[in-house]
C-alpha cells in the first residue's frame, strides 16, 4: 500500500510539473543574414583556411532569428536534424557555391548541419508558414543573399576586392543604397598587425525588408582605421 501511495504521488508531481514547465520561446523580433568575405575570413585565420575554395566574394554564413535584446535570441531549438535528403540536388549544388565553410577542419555538410540545428531549427518553430521546413529555409536564405547582392553594391560605389577601405566608406555605401541608417554590421580581425573585413550582418524584418539595426548592434571594426 505505502508503494502503490509512493508510486501515485511521483506521478501526480510528474503531471504536475508537465504543465507547469515553461514552453521554449522561440520568439524572434528580426532576422540577421550573416555573410562572410572571404579573403579577409581567411588571411584571419591563416593556416586554418581551405584556399583553394577562397574566390573574391561574400558568401552565406547563416540566416539568424535574432531579438532586440542582444544578450538573448533563440538557438538550438527543438526540431528534425539536418538531413541533406530533404534537400534537392539543385539546391545542395547551390548551397556548395554560396554556403561554404573555408576551414580544413570541418565540411560544407557539417556547417549547413550546424547553422541549421543552431538558427534554422528556430526559424521553423519562430515562424513554421515562412519556414515551413528545412528546404525553405535554405531556400530562402540563398534568396535573400542574392537579392542583397554586396559585392554589386560595393562595386557600383568603386569599393573593389582587395582595395584598402574603412568602415566609414562602408557604413555611407549601405545607408546611400538602402537610405536607412546602420542596417549592416561589419565583423573585422587583426593579421599581422593589419584589420581586415571578414563578415557582415545585414538586418531584416520578419518579411524579409531591410531595417535599422537595433542599437546595442555594433561594428566590431574601428571607424575610420583603414580596413
Amino acid at each position: 500500500m505505502t508503494c502503490l501511495c509512493l508510486s501515485l504521488l511521483l506521478l501526480l508531481l510528474l503531471l504536475l510539473f508537465i504543465q507547469t514547465a515553461t514552453p521554449e520561446d522561440v520568439s524572434y523580433d528580426y532576422l540577421v543574414l550573416a555573410l562572410t568575405w572571404a579573403p579577409g575570413f581567411c588571411t584571419s585565420v591563416g593556416n586554418e583556411c581551405a584556399t583553394s575554395k577562397v574566390a573574391n566574394d561574400w558568401t552565406v554564413h547563416g540566416l539568424w532569428p535574432s531579438r532586440d535584446q542582444q544578450t538573448s535570441k533563440p538557438a538550438f531549438c527543438e526540431g528534425d536534424p539536418f538531413n541533406r535528403n530533404y534537400l534537392s540536388a539543385k539546391l545542395l549544388n547551390q548551397l556548395s557555391l554560396a554556403w561554404p565553410t573555408y576551414k580544413q577542419s570541418n565540411t560544407d555538410q557539417s556547417f549547413w548541419s550546424y547553422e541549421w540545428s543552431k538558427h534554422g531549427t528556430c526559424a521553423v518553430q519562430g515562424d513554421s508558414d515562412t519556414f515551413p521546413s528545412q528546404s525553405a529555409y535554405f531556400s530562402r536564405t540563398l534568396e535573400l543573399y542574392k537579392l542583397y547582392n554586396f559585392s554589386s553594391i560595393l562595386e557600383d560605389n568603386s569599393i573593389f576586392p582587395g582595395s584598402t577601405t574603412s568602415l566609414s566608406e562602408l557604413k555611407t555605401t549601405f545607408i546611400r543604397y538602402f537610405g536607412l541608417y546602420n542596417t549592416v554590421t561589419f565583423q573585422c580581425a587583426t593579421y599581422s598587425n593589419k584589420r581586415y573585413v571578414t563578415g557582415s550582418h545585414l538586418c531584416l524584418s520578419s518579411n524579409f525588408s531591410v531595417i535599422s539595426c537595433p542599437s546595442g548592434k555594433t561594428d566590431s571594426c574601428s571607424l575610420y582605421n583603414p580596413i
